[in-house]
């Protein structure tokens, strides 16, 4: 029963954070060739946790893990770009989906008598 609340809960968070996320850059996309490389390094790191949330629909382990891999990334090259840790509310929000989806993907049901 838990497992089944924590799975729904991690599926409605990263489908509205993927929409979310469509929608922020809807109407301005931004120019790869005109970012500087770490902005576009971000950018793919983000967006790879984004696709890793879709992912975790259907493969929770997997997709929290490219999930995690791609904000926890996102945060240490923004890390390594300030100097110092990157205080961004919003990536640790996006990261609960996917920790939900690693606690699901590695958690064995319980057999039942």
């Amino acid at each position: 029963m838990l497992t089944t609340v924590l799975r729904w809960t991690a599926r409605l968070a990263s489908v509205a954070i993927a929409i979310a996320f469509v929608l922020f850059w809807w109407h301005s996309p931004p120019r790869l060739p005109d970012l500087p490389s770490g902005i576009r390094w971000q950018l793919g790191l983000m967006t790879s946790g984004v696709v890793g949330l879709l992912l975790g629909i259907w493969k929770p382990l997997v997709g929290g893990a490219v999930a995690a891999i791609g904000f926890l990334g996102f945060l240490l090259v923004e890390g390594l770009h300030l100097q110092r840790f990157p205080y961004i509310p919003a990536v640790y929000v996006m990261l609960l989906p996917a920790l939900l989806y690693l606690l699901v993907g590695v958690r064995r049901p319980v057999p039942t008598a």
